[in-house]
């Protein structure tokens, strides 16, 4: 949970209100990673309902980094729930690079702005695309207000295979992990442990404080 009042986002029907609730968010947020700033931070770029949540979280604890949104996609996310669909822009890029923060994004970057962070800086999250449009459609039924509550399972699956396709072109099939044998490859690609007790500690933990978020993930 990056702020106290994230945990209501899910419930607000006004998008207005939620779109400046984000832009406050990442205010709250940037302020407090000031004292990061010079700092090497960490970019995640996670296929949509792939238990990135977590990962965010865990990464975080690993690397000791603080938990930041991408600017570049709030409107996106505030109006249409699929900022899968845009660029991840440079500036999220420059904020990774330079202040120190961890930003999770399901927002692809561009392979000149990805060329701006060092190779063990960024992971891409990949999930079964079926799977992962299975749970949006879940996801999206529990919000009715969700902007994107009609699209069809068929649908769903075609963008995330399309977004699947271009994540292998940006990254050359270079640091991506799955979902479906996630604790193996997340200790090859962060050079740890796989018996690592913070893994399960920290899913756990994530579940218990919003269990409806990952409900259907795992």
């Amino acid at each position: 949970m990056k702020t106290k009042f994230e945990k209501f986002f899910p419930y607000i029907n006004n998008k207005y209100l939620l779109l400046v609730l984000r832009y406050l968010r990442f205010v709250l947020l940037l302020i407090n990673s000031i004292n990061r700033l010079g700092r090497r931070g960490y970019l995640i770029v996670a296929m949509p309902k792939s238990g990135s949540s977590f990962i965010e979280e865990y990464i975080s604890k690993k690397k000791k980094l603080k938990p930041q949104v991408a600017i570049s996609t709030i409107y996106r996310e505030s109006f249409y729930g699929d900022s899968h669909l845009i660029n991840l822009n440079k500036i999220d890029i420059l904020l990774v690079k330079y202040f120190g923060v961890l930003i999770k994004t399901h927002s692809i970057p561009k392979i000149e702005d990805l060329n701006l962070l060092d190779n063990d800086d960024y992971m891409f999250l990949l999930r079964n695309p079926s799977e992962a449009a299975k749970s949006g459609i879940n996801h999206a039924a529990r919000y009715k207000w969700h902007a994107r509550e009609k699209l069809s399972h068929e649908a769903l699956t075609e963008e995330f295979l399309s977004w699947q396709r271009n994540v292998y072109k940006v990254s050359g099939d270079k640091n991506i992990v799955n979902t479906e044998n996630l604790k193996k490859e997340l200790s090859i690609l962060l050079s740890i442990s796989e018996d690592d007790s913070d893994y399960e500690r920290v899913l756990k933990n994530a579940i218990k404080r919003n269990p409806s978020h990952y409900r259907n993930v795992k």
